[in-house]
């Protein structure tokens, strides 16, 4: 499991109407601001991002939600993520880069597998719509993600079945989409 980090976050409380979890109305507390506290050498993101979790102290660790409003025309967007690591911080969660290399911050989501194994989810920011994509298509299995270089990523794909290895793969953004080298 990731390195924990002695970062000590404030909570806030935010009831989000129309989320919910096995079909039951929840509310979900907010944690960890990004702009300019966890992150400070991100500059010109319009931004605010935090990880929301259920309240209802049964569903906490069952799924978190990225909430980002962007600054510029208030619009918000949640993004419904998996199972966060038991004790996180935002930094453990979500990471903050340009990954396609066209000029825009992008969002790398991370959660824990089934199998207790951390998949990496890509949100590429659309500029056209203003808002965060995911972009996985053309990634083939799960698994975690690291930018190799400029507009590349590795994917290390997760064990399945206890048997299924596959080598760990390269790709580059090319025309739109993640293109295996």
């Amino acid at each position: 499991m990731k390195e924990k980090l002695s970062l000590f976050l404030s909570l806030s409380i935010l009831l989000i109407g129309g989320c919910s979890f096995d079909v039951v109305k929840t509310s979900f507390y907010e944690t960890n601001d990004l702009q300019g506290k966890i992150y400070p050498h991100i500059k010109n993101f319009p931004f605010e991002i935090s990880v929301i979790e259920p309240k209802d102290k049964k569903l906490i660790g069952s799924q978190y939600n990225i909430k980002i409003l962007n600054m510029k025309n208030k619009k918000v967007q949640v993004i419904e993520e998996g199972k966060p690591f038991e004790q996180f911080t935002i930094t453990d969660l979500l990471k903050i880069e340009d990954f396609n290399n066209d000029g825009y911050l992008d969002i790398l989501a991370s959660s824990i597998y089934p199998s207790s194994q951390v998949i990496d989810t890509l949100y590429i920011f659309d500029f056209q719509k203003q808002k965060f994509i995911k972009k996985m298509d053309d990634i083939p299995y799960d698994g975690t993600i690291r930018s190799t270089k400029i507009g590349c990523i590795k994917v290390e794909y997760i064990v399945r079945n206890g048997s299924d290895y596959l080598k760990p793969e390269d790709f580059c953004w090319f025309d739109g989409k993640w293109k295996s080298k």
